[in-house]
């Protein structure tokens, strides 16, 4: 009887150690599990805040990842986003920028400006620009021809660090255009060519408008400063532009005739 009791005991307790180690056991694996969670939310929120790029528009506004609106009682033309790019990490980046059409409207086009103006069949910029840590950029434009065509028409322009790929930043821009912008007009009376573009010490103009009573070219850089108004002398012919005493970068030519903005050109200036 006395051993039978013992052995109960032995028994017993060799249950109840077989308990603890399985308990133990399941601490560990809990810990371990506890502990991977803690790793992998740390390596996603490495990877969340490795942005590099922070957009804004011309107002230091913050529209990164943002859809902006431009109307078409603003522009008579050619509808201009205006974006900033800032480096927002501590070391230089080499940046370029990518167009993607979200929604188009049949019978307009679209192009944008980085290093250099691009035609509408370029979605992604040639070369790319070097961005100083905490330096900003302020050379971009998205540029909407409507052509006459009303509609909203939404292009993404995604900017990207060109040595890491996962780090990028991108606005959404909506072009909306009435039905009452009559631009059809203005395109087939006006025409207007620069060459070179870019240009250095000058730029040439060949144009040729409808009549008008007086007019002149108003030109602007991409802060809608106007830095130089030359006059037209007849509805027909060439204007020199010089560009050796204006920074580099991107201007905008207006052609105005009798107080009306009747046709737009880009101008890009690289010394």
């Amino acid at each position: 009887m006395e051993f039978e009791i013992i052995s109960c005991k032995i028994i017993i307790n060799e249950f109840l150690y077989i308990c603890i180690i399985i308990k133990n056991k399941l601490k560990t694996a809990k810990f371990m599990k506890k502990s991977l969670l803690t790793l992998l939310s740390v390596i996603v929120a490495g990877f969340s805040f490795a942005q590099s790029f922070t957009l804004q528009d011309v107002d230091g506004n913050d529209i990164t990842s943002q859809t902006i609106v431009l109307d078409s009682a603003e522009m008579v033309v050619v509808a201009i986003a205006h974006v900033h790019v800032v480096n927002t990490s501590g070391e230089s980046i080499d940046a370029k920028v990518k167009r993607e059409v979200l929604q188009d409207v049949s019978g307009s086009h679209n192009s944008f400006c980085w290093d250099v103006c691009y035609t509408a069949n370029v979605n992604v910029a040639v070369n790319s620009l070097a961005i100083g840590a905490g330096d900003t950029f302020e050379g971009f434009t998205g540029d909407y021809y409507a052509e006459g065509n009303p509609g909203v028409a939404k292009v993404r322009y995604i900017f990207f660090d060109i040595n890491d790929l996962t780090d990028t930043a991108y606005v959404d821009v909506e072009y909306h255009v009435q039905a009452s912008t009559a631009i059809n007009d203005i395109q087939t009376s006006f025409s207007a060519d620069v060459y070179p573009n870019p240009a250095n010490d000058y730029a040439t103009i060949n144009y040729s408008a409808p009549p008008a009573s007086y007019g002149y070219l108003a030109i602007f850089n991409v802060i809608g400063v106007e830095v130089k108004r030359i006059p037209l002398n007849k509805n027909k012919g060439q204007v020199r532009v010089d560009t050796y005493n204006l920074s580099s970068g991107v201007y905008f030519c207006n052609f105005i005739l009798d107080g009306k903005m009747k046709k737009t050109t880009k101008l890009v200036v690289s010394h």
